[in-house]
């Protein structure tokens, strides 16, 4: 190593500290004449190049080269933030006092202080230097006067409070410029001055519209929509423009399109969808390959480039589905009118047209073309599922039906199932004595009900019933080739808040997938493969929706927890297959570390958006994709609508019988390539935002719903884990924090297996684990629901946990035995036969307990064992209390 490599690497492991020269010469070992003189001249060789620096004393240091790097700003509340930096994985941290007034979502340049430690997860540190560009241009908020002598003080008529979140901290100072709000008006004030020295908190600005009142309905969810940016209202110029759309399509449109009109084609969709954007029709041909045609509305023919409805429509860029309301991308003469595949009437669709092959799953024909139809059926999904049902075919499995009397013939036992009140009468049961026939009267009702619905819809809907179960069919070799291909499927819960006609809510209710919604999920995503694979074949520009693969560092981060749990996977952290990941989810399923494996491998996946470059998609493990179905609520699919189109016709508007890449102009190619770059970063843009605002909507009305349960009690399990605190979720979907200090004990947060420690008990709170909480607070103004732990359904325990972490991984295939017996060990069987009198009663009734380490008992209590924990809470009238410490249900003594 030469002297100056001896100089540098010594001041680089002393970074923070300067040195004289003969101290230098000391730690070197170069103190003897000849040995200094060399050391002289090499630490002058470095100043002249630039590497160390003299202080004003003169001592030696290593020279600091600023890293000036630019960004977009992400604040936080509490005054610290983060930098975004294009193409780079981990963000850049501001400490609090060093943004430079910087604020949420602005362009800022930035000096690295610190660099990233990536192996140990550690991200840069930085400071902000300057604002080069401001995102806040105006803020929505209630208005609030200043008196006169307040006003005349300080030159000001009153101040806005924000309704954004990150603005929470900030108001907004109004002068007399502006429009003359009153004391409750919802306005828009437009900024003029930043935060400076003095005045970090404070913005100044004007009002330019007011909104309305406080107190109107919906006004809520008004200001929340307009805190993003979002203008609900078309321009004038777009309503003037779609005013004169003729409200009937002329037959003279027709021509040139290929003629669907005699062919059974319906719509599949949400009871409450109007904008009906995708058909399908399914036939079963002589070869045993089946047809699919999906016909997608032709939106491209009504919104011309360059009229006022294209700009509308390609600034909103999607359309946004609110709690109270649906804020379109189109008028709703479009939407709901004449670009909605409505039953019986006359639409223009592109039609994607191919024939699949029953044994490989793989289309091996297709057409795209402009088209006319007109769909035979508006269905539901609701209908849909049942008609299925009614033939024996459902995705959700149903729990087993109670039989009808006659059909419960020679029966010997019961069995009750925790997730049921109502008791479950199998083959060869008999009902103990403690059923009651009111039970058993209201179980025949609802199941009569149900198959009564079932009766009805297959009556009202038998002339496409052999078509539906084609459908499944079909639906059946797409999923099981997805499956095979190694698509990776998270288990997601979505939930619709009910709102009464004050915009107040009522309930949160889960939605449920069934089959039907599961069929068109697989046509569609069949169609937009097609179409991004017809793209590759022109060798042409396309609209992709990609979804890139994970990066090494969350993969590893990944990969670390799950050998943890005792899985190692094949592959590294830059590449695990699809299979593996695909086979991690299906192991986990129905064990108690599903929920914290799922969440964590959803975490490890990039985000999906709109690309002009085909990297394909990693979650669905395909090569080509794209969005071609739904251009009613995406401009992205009306780009692919639009493009399909230019590439699919010659100069005179005929569609070519077969597209080729020569037959597109050059300068066409050209064009294109430049443009849909940013069109894609400016509908994913637009994307990102719709899912914010929906997202704020809906913590919004989820908050004010739990306002009225302060106090109660729920059950909930952990959905998240960091260091100040947890997130829990009820079974609603509901979620909020319980905060450490909330927490009994004393609790580290370990962030190798995201979870919390107590320091003394070794007790752990993990992901997935269930807890009872009781509601602390909500508050609407800010979107938190702070819940408290009061009790641990689910405690893993030091001893328990250092075994877990070390187990043996067992399949999930080599369990099932395992999980057979413990799943009879959770019942005691009675059978007349074999045992007429034990397990009865002092009068002569059977009971029914739970195994010793089951630790859910039933809520009912009595002979149920009430909510016991360990299993033996019952035969008290408090329904008493086992192991697990929960009380059990009030019940007969």
């Amino acid at each position: 190593m030469d002297v100056q490599q001896s100089i540098m690497g010594f001041l680089k492991n002393n970074q923070s500290r300067n040195y004289p020269t003969d101290k230098l010469a000391r730690e070197l070992n170069m103190q003897k004449a000849g040995k200094f003189t060399e050391l002289v001249k090499a630490i002058a060789e470095l100043e002249r190049e630039g590497f160390i620096e003299f202080t004003q004393a003169g001592n030696v240091k290593l020279k600091r080269h600023e890293v000036v790097v630019q960004g977009v700003y992400r604040a936080n509340e509490r005054g610290f933030g983060f930098v975004e930096i294009e193409d780079e994985e981990m963000d850049v941290f501001i400490p609090k006092g060093k943004s430079e007034f910087a604020m949420n979502g602005d362009v800022i340049q930035l000096e690295i202080t610190k660099p990233s430690d990536h192996l140990n997860r550690i991200s840069a540190e930085g400071r902000i230097i300057e604002v080069l560009e401001r995102k806040l241009k105006q803020v929505v908020g209630e208005f609030h006067p200043y008196s006169k002598e307040e006003g005349e003080e300080r030159d000001l008529i009153g101040y806005v409070l924000p309704k954004e979140k990150k603005l929470s901290n900030y108001r907004v100072e109004i002068n007399a410029t502006g429009l003359k709000a009153e004391e409750g008006n919802v306005v828009i004030a437009e900024v003029t001055h930043y935060p400076e020295t003095g005045y970090e908190f404070s913005l100044e600005g004007f009002v330019n519209k007011i909104v309305g009142d406080k107190s109107d309905l919906g006004i809520d969810v008004l200001e929340s929509v307009l805190s993003f940016g979002i203008e609900p209202e078309f321009s004038e110029e777009t309503l003037e423009y779609v005013k004169a759309i003729p409200d009937e399509i002329d037959p003279a449109e027709f021509e040139g399109r290929v003629d669907y009109r005699d062919e059974q084609i319906i719509t599949i969709d949400g009871a409450d969808a109007k904008d009906l954007d995708d058909a399908v029709t399914v036939t079963k041909l002589e070869n045993g390959n089946y047809r699919l045609g999906v016909h997608i509305a032709d939106v491209s023919h009504y919104v011309v480039e360059g009229t006022p409805l294209h700009h509308d429509a390609l600034d909103r860029a999607t359309s946004i589905y609110l709690a109270d309301r649906v804020i379109p991308m189109l008028p709703e003469k479009l939407s709901n009118g004449l670009c909605s595949l409505n039953p019986k009437v006359d639409r223009l669709c592109m039609s994607c047209v191919m024939e699949i092959d029953t044994a490989s799953a793989k289309v091996i024909n297709y057409k795209i073309h402009e088209g006319v139809i007109k769909t035979t059926e508006r269905m539901t999904y609701d209908d849909v599922n049942l008609i299925l049902e009614g033939q024996g075919i459902v995705y959700n499995k149903p729990k087993p039906r109670v039989k009808k009397p006659e059909e419960i013939i020679g029966i010997d036992a019961v069995r009750f199932d925790d997730d049921d009140e109502l008791p479950l009468i199998e083959d060869g049961a008999v009902a103990p004595d403690e059923l009651l026939p009111e039970s058993m009267e209201f179980a025949l009702l609802l199941d009569e009900e149900h198959n009564a619905k079932i009766d009805s819809v297959s009556k009202k809907y038998e002339h496409i019933t052999p078509q539906l179960l084609d459908m499944s069919d079909l639906f059946e070799i797409l999923e099981s080739a997805k499956m095979r291909r190694g698509a990776i499927e998270f288990k997601s819960k979505e939930s619709k808040i009910v709102l009464d006609e004050t915009g107040k809510p009522m309930d949160v209710i889960m939605r449920e997938r069934g089959i039907a919604e599961r069929i068109i999920e697989n046509f569609m995503l069949l169609a937009n493969e097609t179409v991004a694979s017809h793209f590759e074949k022109l060798k042409a520009p396309g609209m992709y929706r990609i979804h890139e693969e994970p990066t090494p560092e969350k993969m590893a981060r990944f990969l670390s927890f799950v050998a943890g749990l005792g899985l190692n996977l094949r592959g590294t952290r830059d590449k695990v297959s699809h299979k593996e990941l695909q086979q991690v989810l299906a192991d986990f399923e129905g064990e108690p570390e599903e929920l914290v494996v799922n969440t964590l491998l959803l975490r490890s996946m990039q985000q999906a958006k709109y690309s002009d470059s085909n990297y394909g998609h990693y979650g669905l493990a395909l090569q080509n994709y794209t969005h071609f179905t739904s251009p009613i609520r995406r401009y992205p699919d009306l780009i692919v609508h639009r493009l399909l189109k230019t590439y699919g016709k010659d100069k005179s508007g005929k569609w070519y019988k077969n597209p080729t890449h020569d037959k597109i102009p050059m300068q066409v190619i050209q064009d294109l390539e430049g443009e849909l770059g940013e069109l894609a970063i400016h509908t994913s843009s637009r994307e990102r935002r719709s899912v914010d605002v929906e997202r704020d909507v809906a913590a919004m009305k989820k908050t004010e719903y739990m306002r009225e349960f302060i106090g109660e009690e729920f059950d909930a399990v952990i959905s998240s884990v960091v260091k100040f605190g947890i997130f829990v979720e009820l079974e609603n979907s509901i979620e909020g924090m319980i905060h450490i200090t909330k927490i009994p004990g004393f609790y580290e947060f370990n962030e190798a297996t995201l979870s919390l420690v107590n320091r003394k008990t070794s007790n752990i709170l993990r992901i997935g684990d269930s807890v009872r909480v009781k509601v602390d607070r909500a508050v609407v103004e800010t979107r938190t629901i702070d819940f408290e732990l009061i009790g641990e359904e689910f405690v893993h325990e030091g001893s328990r946990t250092d075994n877990h972490a070390q187990k043996i991984y067992t399949p999930k295939h080599e369990r099932k035995d395992k999980k057979k017996k413990k799943a009879n060990a959770d019942y005691v069987i009675y059978s007349n036969a074999n045992n007429p009198d034990g397990n009865k009663d002092s009068k002569g009734k059977h009971h029914k307990h739970k195994a010793k380490n089951n630790y859910k008992g039933k809520k009912s209590g009595g002979h149920s064992g009430g909510k016991s924990g360990g299993g033996h809470g019952g035969g008290h009238a408090s329904g008493g209390k086992g192991k697990g410490g929960y009380k059990g249900g009030k019940g007969k003594a």
